[in-house]
């Protein structure tokens, strides 16, 4: 475990991050707004959600997206009856509040079309590496670092940190890392039976997080030279990986059906406490850890 001394928010230059996120706008379509705003005031310069409305398959033989069974009935991974739910919304009038809601953010939020093609069946299929090598390409001249998250995960700091100077931190300490994991910190699912849930209902309790489980990764844009979706990145030139400790750097993921008997743990702080307050002139240290590259997969995709 590698710790760095205190670090002095008047001596470091914030570098600039983007979030990059490929969905199915209906899947969460009650939360964008929250999912937006929580990003933007976490310190996003850029957000792309790339549109991919209308995915019935997937290319990656590992994808559970594959036979595009979920998506045709509108079910999430995880069981939620997301399509029943918002059957009174058409694909089009889904699209249009998307629209206008990345309006009011004057050109801070991107909505994409992103409707790849299956080679022999034409159907539109999930390419969600596909997209984030597209951002790479169109957005690492202009944006330091991106983030590569779903639409039901958010950026979460310890109360005392802020995300521009967690990654600005990592690029002083350790200047030859270009990939800096996330810990999943699970909290329960947004979707009810009935009826999606409030956000504000969610935060107050959470699970341990799980050993190696649902990483996702901050990646150095322009030295990327394979893309993935969790573990599956390389960058160039030999640089390696680093994971701050959980409790200071991770990811917020509403993945959990509370119905489950699971050791659930109370929450001794808002986890957006970070969003209110600016971070302390003088930090404490950040426990920054190596990580082993893995191999490439099936899933990594080249940047060219």
């Amino acid at each position: 475990m590698t710790s760095v001394g205190n670090m002095n928010k008047g001596t470091i230059t914030p570098p600039t991050w983007g979030v990059c996120c490929v969905a199915l706008l209906r899947e969460s379509h009650p939360w964008w707004q929250d999912w937006i705003e929580h990003h933007i005031r976490a310190g996003a310069s850029k957000i792309v959600v790339y549109d991919n409305t209308g995915s019935v398959g997937s290319l990656n033989p590992q994808s559970i997206y594959r036979r595009g069974t979920l998506q045709r009935n509108g079910i999430s991974k995880r069981g939620e009856r997301y399509g029943e739910l918002t059957s009174h919304w058409s694909d089009s009038q889904i699209r249009q509040e998307m629209e206008a809601l990345a309006a009011e953010y004057g050109g801070l939020v991107e909505i994409v079309d992103w409707f790849p093609r299956h080679p022999e069946t034409r159907e539109i299929i999930h390419g969600q590496v596909e997209a984030y090598v597209d951002f790479i390409r169109r957005r690492r001249a202009t944006l330091d670092w991106g983030l590569f998250i779903d639409a039901d995960e958010y950026v979460y700091c310890a109360p005392e940190f802020d995300v521009r100077f967690l990654l600005a931190d990592c690029e002083k300490r350790f200047p030859n890392v270009s990939l800096i994991q996330l810990n999943q910190i699970p909290f329960e699912m947004r979707w009810g039976t009935t009826a999606p849930k409030r956000i504000n209902d969610l935060l107050a309790r959470r699970l341990p997080v799980p050993p190696g489980a649902g990483m996702k990764m901050f990646a150095r844009l322009c030295d990327v030279t394979d893309a993935g979706i969790h573990y599956e990145w390389r960058v160039k030139n030999g640089r390696s990986r680093v994971m701050a400790s959980s409790d200071q750097f991770a990811f917020r993921h509403h993945s959990v059906d509370p119905k489950h008997d699971l050791p659930w743990l109370e929450m001794d702080h808002d986890p957006r406490a970070f969003l209110k307050q600016e971070p302390s002139c003088d930090l404490p240290p950040v426990r920054w850890k190596s990580v082993n590259h893995p191999s490439l997969t099936a899933v990594s995709r080249p940047i060219d």
